[in-house]
């Protein structure tokens, strides 16, 4: 289980992280999705290294990231709530897994 949270952190904040640098131009969204990954990326070097499972810098960056993502589509003005509650989702479900391997 750790190493399926761990690999599912990776996928999920490259995935993120390529989608802020194929922006043309970078904002203060750009800038929370980009902490909330190196976040979510500690939590996954914490969590391989040391016993201790640190879960709140997950949350953490996961908050941060899904509060990028909704300024983002606020600042386009184009927001699709569905697509929104299905990365809250994907998230929480990122986060439970990573929570149970501890």
């Amino acid at each position: 289980m750790k190493i399926l949270g761990s690999i599912l952190v990776i996928l999920y904040t490259g995935l993120m992280l390529f989608a802020i640098c194929r922006e043309k131009s970078k904002s203060m969204s750009s800038v929370l999705i980009g902490t909330g990954c190196l976040s979510a990326l500690a939590y996954t070097a914490l969590n391989v290294a040391c016993s201790k499972n640190y879960i709140a810098v997950l949350v953490i960056g996961m908050l941060c990231i899904s509060a990028g993502t909704l300024i983002n589509g606020i600042m386009q003005k184009n927001i699709h709530i569905h697509h929104h509650i299905i990365r809250f989702i994907i998230e929480a479900i990122i986060t439970v897994i990573c929570w149970l391997s501890r």
